[in-house]
């Protein structure tokens, strides 16, 4: 959201494993409490069961504000 102090981080993720491992994967996206969104998904099948998913996705953070500079100069007294 501009003008907010968020950022987002896209990634794509290569997977490989069966097909109930991979929905399970998304499944732990969907109920995560950290803020991420499916931006795609592709999932192909090969004749050795296994299954291969490409998931594009974005994860949102919230940047920290920059340390203040400590003033360590010498004070009389």
């Amino acid at each position: 959201v501009e003008g907010t102090a968020v950022e987002r981080v896209a990634v794509t993720l290569p997977l490989r494993g069966s097909y109930r491992q991979l929905v399970g994967f998304l499944r732990a996206v969907e109920s995560s409490d950290r803020f991420l969104t499916v931006d795609g998904v592709s999932l192909r099948g090969d004749p050795g069961g296994e299954a291969n998913l490409q998931v594009e996705m974005s994860a949102f953070m919230r940047l920290e504000p920059e340390p203040r500079a400590v003033d360590r100069g010498n004070s009389a007294g």
